[in-house]
C-alpha cells in the first residue's frame, strides 16, 4: 500500500516566546520521506548548514519553505528534480552563489522568494520558461547583469509581482517587463541601471505599484554618492522626464521615482487620478510649478522635495 502524502511543518512564529526554534542542520535521513513528503515547512528556526541534496529526492514536494533560518552555501542544482513544486521560499538566509539554471525545469512554480541572501551572478535565462510564475521576489542580494533575458516569453508569462530591489542589475530597464500582461507590482529600486525609462512603462494599465527609486543608485555602482539618511545615491542617474502617461494608469496607487535624475517640468495636463495615494519624486532635477491636479488631491504620501 502506498504511503499517504505527508506534511512536515516545523515552522515557528518568532513572536511566540513560548516556542523554541529548532537548531542544527536538516538531517540527511529526510530522503527516507521521498515517496510521501508533500510539504516541508521549517520557517523561522535556527537551522544551519547546507540545503541537503537528499531533500531534492523528495520529488512529491509541492511546497518547500526554508525561509528565515541560517542556511549557507549555494542552492543545490538538484533542486531541478522537484518538478511538482509550486512554492519555493528561501528568503532570509545566508545563501550565496547563483540561482541554478535547473530551477527553470520547475514549470509548476508559482512563487520564488529568495530575498535577503548573498546570491550573486546573472539570472539564468531558463527562468523565462516558468510561465506559471506569479511572484518573483529576489531583493537584497548581489545579482548583476540584465533582467531582460528572462522575459523572452512575455506574452505567455503569468508574473504578477517582481521585487528586485537592492541588487546590482545594470544596463537599460527591460521594455519587456512593462509589457507583461498580468504584472501588478514592479520594484526595481537601488540598482545600477542606466539609460532612460522604457517607452513601454505605461503599457499595462493594470499596474498598481511602481517602485523605481534610485534605479542607478546602488552603493556597488561606480562613483555613486549617498543622499544622507536614505539608501539613494546621486551619481548614476537616468535620462528623461516624468512620463505623463503614468498619471493615466487608473489602477496605480503608488509611484516612487526618487533620485533617478528626472529633468524638465511636470505637465500642467496631468489628469486627476483618484487611485494614486503615494507619489514620491524627490531628489530629482524637476523644475516649474506643481500641477493643479496634484495640489487638489489628498495623498497619503506626497514628496517633491529636493526637486
Amino acid at each position: 500500500m502506498a504511503n499517504p502524502l505527508t506534511v512536515c511543518n516545523c515552522s515557528f512564529s518568532t513572536t511566540d516566546a513560548t516556542l523554541f526554534p529548532i537548531p542544527g542542520p536538516i538531517p540527511q535521513e529526510v530522503e527516507e520521506l521521498s515517496a510521501s513528503l508533500n510539504s516541508f515547512f521549517i520557517s523561522a528556526n535556527l537551522m544551519t548548514g547546507i540545503i541537503p541534496t537528499e531533500l531534492c529526492e523528495c520529488t512529491t514536494l509541492s511546497s518547500l519553505m526554508l525561509d528565515n533560518n541560517k542556511f549557507s552555501y549555494s542552492i543545490p542544482a538538484e533542486i531541478g528534480k522537484l518538478t511538482n513544486l509550486y512554492a519555493l521560499y528561501l528568503h532570509g538566509n545566508f545563501l550565496s552563489g547563483p540561482i541554478p539554471s535547473t530551477l527553470g525545469q520547475l514549470h509548476l512554480l508559482k512563487s520564488i522568494e529568495v530575498s535577503i541572501n548573498y546570491l550573486t551572478s546573472t539570472l539564468p535565462i531558463e527562468l523565462g520558461s516558468l510561465v506559471n510564475l506569479n511572484d518573483f521576489l529576489i531583493s537584497d542580494n548581489l545579482f548583476i547583469g540584465s533582467l531582460d533575458p528572462i522575459f523572452w516569453q512575455t506574452e505567455n508569462m503569468s508574473l504578477v509581482f517582481i521585487d528586485a530591489n537592492n541588487n546590482q542589475f545594470s544596463g537599460h530597464l527591460s521594455n519587456r517587463l512593462f509589457e507583461l500582461p498580468h504584472i501588478r507590482s514592479i520594484s526595481l529600486s537601488v540598482n545600477c541601471f542606466t539609460g532612460k525609462l522604457p517607452d513601454t512603462i505605461c503599457s499595462n494599465g493594470g499596474v498598481e505599484f511602481l517602485a523605481l527609486d534610485g534605479l542607478g543608485a546602488s552603493s556597488h555602482c561606480p562613483n555613486s554618492v549617498s543622499v544622507p539618511f536614505s539608501q539613494v545615491q546621486l551619481f548614476n542617474t537616468l535620462e528623461g522626464t516624468v512620463p505623463n502617461c503614468l498619471f493615466e494608469l487608473e489602477n496605480l496607487t503608488s509611484l516612487h521615482m526618487m533620485g533617478i535624475g528626472l529633468t524638465g517640468s511636470l505637465s500642467t495636463e496631468i489628469p486627476y487620478n483618484s487611485s494614486l495615494q503615494h507619489l514620491v519624486l524627490s531628489h530629482n532635477k524637476i523644475s516649474g510649478s506643481v500641477p493643479t491636479s496634484l495640489l487638489q488631491k489628498s495623498f497619503e504620501i506626497f514628496d517633491l522635495s529636493y526637486k
